[in-house]
């Protein structure tokens, strides 16, 4: 407590503060998701940004990198009439979903 009688919570160092180390961190991950997008096999991409998306608050580039993926890779699903983003789609479900799940962790 302080001399006002006010608790004064104490900030421990975390990558997910404000500064310089998160923000160059959250794009080093995006870095490494395009380069895997473009580079490794599907599956690589996947893990990388579920773990991403796990990992950062609001990690919207994940969606923007499935879109790359499906752009440059995806073939028409003839099960789903022929819709062509489905990576896109799994990213936006991904993201909402996280987010809401996100939302009930009390350590998140």
């Amino acid at each position: 407590m302080n001399s006002n009688g006010w608790r004064l919570k104490k900030r421990r160092f975390s990558i997910s503060h404000d500064g310089f180390l998160p923000v160059a961190f959250r794009v080093a991950a995006s870095m490494t998701i395009l380069a895997s997008v473009l580079f490794f096999p599907w599956w690589v991409g996947v893990a990388l940004g579920v773990l991403a998306t796990a990992y950062f608050q609001k990690f919207y580039e994940v969606a923007a990198l499935a879109f790359l993926f499906d752009v440059l890779y995806g073939a028409k699903v003839e099960l789903l009439y022929g819709f062509q983003f489905v990576f896109a789609a799994g990213a936006i479900a991904l993201l909402i979903v996280s987010e809401w799940v996100k939302g009930y962790l009390r350590w998140y």
